[in-house]
């Protein structure tokens, strides 16, 4: 199951063929409560170790797979020890968290850790550059005032094939992962799916 968000706004949620046919793929690319946190903490979630037997039999028939077959999911390979930013971070304070744990970007959560976006070192060069004789006050901005694009996000149960798949044809490094709630769980990078298909032999990531 995959979802769009704009501005921390869940505007589309389904599965992979409901996504291709909401977002158009990049031809150039073509294949509430008050709780407060450090806007530059890394949370650690609990693994997601139950994967519903029942959901992946589902799946296996919806997707035409020989239910035999292994199915890898998000879930299994995502890492849960994720920095994080939220709306009211400045981009001064966001580009040193991305410089400093050497990271390419970040999720947007908000107080309840749901996901409102991703910010990466390009949208934050972007501002710079699209405005330098004002580069201070661009740095100063809060996450917030940004105009930054939808974030496709993936949940726990997703095949790790159709993540893959997803990733290249959209351009994305890494894809945040959300439960039923929206909530963050997880992220998956490239080399995150990269790794698991070299440790795992038997995967097919484009069967």
């Amino acid at each position: 199951m995959f979802a769009i968000y704009n501005d921390g706004h869940l505007t589309t949620r389904g599965t992979v063929e409901t996504l291709y046919n909401v977002k158009k793929i990049n031809k150039s690319h073509a294949t509430n409560n008050d709780k407060t946190f450090d806007e530059s903490q890394k949370f650690i979630i609990p693994n997601y170790n139950h994967i519903a037997q029942e959901a992946i039999e589902s799946y296996k028939k919806s997707a035409n797979l020989d239910t035999r077959d292994t199915i890898y999911h998000v879930g299994q390979i995502m890492r849960t020890d994720v920095y994080v930013v939220n709306d009211q971070t400045t981009i001064e304070q966001t580009y040193e968290i991305l410089n400093d744990k050497d990271i390419r970007q970040l999720p947007i959560i908000d107080n309840n850790r749901k996901i409102k976006g991703m910010i990466s070192q390009k949208n934050i060069l972007d501002l710079i550059v699209g405005d330098i004789e004002h580069s201070i006050q661009s740095m100063n901005k809060i996450i917030h005032n940004l105009n930054l694009p939808e974030v496709i996000a993936a949940d726990p149960i997703s095949d790790i094939r159709r993540v893959a798949k997803v990733m290249v044809d959209f351009n994305l490094n890494a894809m945040p992962i959300v439960n039923e709630e929206d909530v963050l769980v997880g992220i998956v990078s490239r080399t995150d799916i990269l790794r698991t298909v070299a440790s795992v032999p038997p995967m097919q990531l484009w069967a």
